[in-house]
C-alpha cells in the first residue's frame, strides 16, 4: 500500500513538474488530476502558522518594504480586480517599491494600423505602462514573463539589470532567445555575453545582500538555461535569494544557503495571491497576501517565510524613506527607465535590445525533460518520506476533491 502510495506521488511530481515545461500541455490533464498535483506542489510551499513564530516578531520596524507580484496575466477579465489589488496594496502596505515578475498583460488596444504582430505587441507594452502610471503608486522593477514579452526593451527599457534600494541589490533577468514550441514552455537561452554580465556584475558587488529575480524558476528547473544560471549563482553566497514566477504555484525550495522561491499568481491564481517581503538587517520576512473567495478582499494570511541575511552582508542595509541617501553606480551613467526612480536606484545593466524567437530551440526539448529528471531524483524524497504530520494528511492530498 504504501509503495502504491509512493508512485502515486511519483506520478503526481512529474505532472507537477511538467507543468513548468508546458501550460498549455498541463490544462489538458484532467482536471482531478490537476487540481490533486497542485495541492502536491503546496507540500512544497509555506505552512500556515497558529501564531506568528518568534522570528517573525521583530522589535523595531523594517527598514523598508516591497511587494512582490506575479503573473497579472491582465486582461479585461481581470482588470478591474487588479486595479483593486493595486490600490490595496498602495493604502494598507505602503510599500517602498513593487516587484513584478512577468506574464504581465495580454492586453491589446485597438489601433488602426491594422494586425501587424510588431505593432500589435508595442502597443500592448505601451498600454501596460499607461495603466501602471495611473494604477501603480510607487516604483517599480519589472521584467518580461515567457507571455508577451515581445517589444518590452523599447518601451521598459532593460530586461537585465541591477537596482538597489536601502543596499539590498536585485538582479532581474529575463531570456535574450525565446520559443514557444507546440504544447511546450521552457524553450529560452540566454546569450553567452549576458551570462557573462552575469558573472561579473555579481563578482562586482560582492559585498552587498543580493536577490535574483526572474521569471521561469531556475529551480525547480523550467527553462533551458536554468542549470547554467543556477551553477554562476551557486558561486556568489552574497545571493540569498532567487524570486521566482511562472508555476502560479507557492513554493519554497533551498539549494545549500540560497533559498528559491516561487510565487503565486496575483492575477489567475488559487486563491490570487502575493508576497509582501519586509527587510530587516538580519533577515527578510515573507508574508502572503490573498485574496478571500467569497467577499473578495485581500488580507494577509498566517504564512511567514524568512531568508536569513549573513552578518558580513548586513552593514550594507540602511533605512529608506521617500528617498534614496545612496549614490547609483557611475557605470550607469544615472540612467534610470519609467517606474524605477528613486528611491530604486540603476546600479548595472545589459542594453535595452528585442527578444529573439529561435525556432531551433525546440530541437533541445528533450533537455527539459532530463532536467525535471534529476530535480525530481533530488526532491522526491522529501515528499515521498513525509514526516508524522504530513504522512498522517497524505492520502487525502492524494484524492481528488
Amino acid at each position: 500500500m504504501y509503495m502504491s502510495r509512493k508512485l502515486s506521488v511519483l506520478c503526481i511530481l512529474c505532472v507537477l513538474t511538467f507543468f513548468s515545461l508546458g501550460g498549455p500541455l498541463f490544462a489538458q490533464i484532467p482536471e482531478d488530476l490537476r487540481q490533486t498535483a497542485l495541492r502536491l506542489g503546496k507540500l512544497l510551499g509555506p505552512k500556515p502558522y497558529a501564531k506568528p513564530p518568534s522570528w517573525a516578531n521583530a522589535d523595531t520596524p523594517p527598514l523598508f518594504s516591497f511587494a512582490w507580484l506575479s503573473d497579472m496575466h491582465l486582461d479585461g477579465a481581470n482588470q478591474k480586480r487588479m486595479e483593486e489589488t493595486f490600490s490595496w496594496i498602495d493604502q494598507h502596505l505602503k510599500p517602498t517599491f513593487l516587484l513584478l515578475t512577468g506574464d504581465n498583460s495580454a492586453i491589446t488596444p485597438p489601433g488602426p494600423d491594422g494586425t501587424d504582430p510588431a505593432v500589435q505587441n508595442l502597443r500592448r507594452q505601451q498600454y501596460f505602462q499607461r495603466w501602471l502610471a495611473e494604477h501603480c503608486k510607487r516604483p517599480y522593477a519589472i521584467i518580461p514573463g515567457d507571455n508577451w514579452p515581445a517589444e518590452f526593451d523599447r518601451v521598459f527599457g532593460p530586461r537585465q539589470y541591477r537596482v538597489q534600494c536601502g543596499g539590498l541589490h536585485l538582479v532581474l533577468l529575463a531570456p535574450d532567445a525565446i520559443h514557444h514550441g507546440p504544447g511546450m514552455e521552457g524553450l529560452s537561452t540566454f546569450d553567452p555575453e549576458t551570462l557573462d554580465w552575469l558573472r561579473k556584475d555579481l563578482e562586482k558587488y560582492r559585498e552587498y545582500p543580493t536577490l535574483v529575480a526572474i521569471h521561469e524558476p531556475i529551480y525547480p528547473p523550467t527553462f533551458l538555461d536554468a542549470p547554467a544560471i543556477r551553477k554562476i549563482i551557486k558561486e556568489f553566497p552574497q545571493v540569498i535569494g532567487i524570486l521566482q514566477g511562472h508555476l502560479h504555484i507557492d513554493m519554497e525550495l533551498r539549494d545549500g544557503k540560497q533559498t528559491y522561491l516561487v510565487a503565486p499568481a496575483v492575477g489567475p491564481g488559487q486563491p490570487p495571491s502575493f508576497k509582501q517581503v519586509l527587510v530587516y538587517r538580519r533577515t527578510l520576512i515573507f508574508r502572503t497576501a490573498e485574496m478571500d473567495s467569497q467577499g473578495g478582499q485581500w488580507r494577509l494570511v498566517e504564512k511567514w517565510q524568512k531568508i536569513d541575511i549573513p552578518a558580513p552582508l548586513q552593514k550594507s542595509l540602511q533605512p529608506v524613506g521617500g528617498e534614496s541617501n545612496q549614490s547609483a553606480d557611475p557605470s550607469a551613467n544615472g540612467t534610470s527607465w519609467p517606474g524605477r526612480e528613486n528611491p530604486l536606484q540603476m546600479v548595472s545593466y545589459r542594453p535595452p535590445r528585442p527578444v529573439r524567437d529561435e525556432p531551433a530551440l525546440a530541437r533541445r526539448a528533450g533537455q527539459l525533460m532530463e532536467m525535471a529528471r534529476q530535480f525530481l531524483l533530488k526532491e522526491s524524497p522529501r515528499l515521498l518520506m513525509p514526516n508524522r504530520g504530513e504522512q498522517k494528511n497524505l492520502p487525502m492530498l492524494l484524492l481528488p476533491h
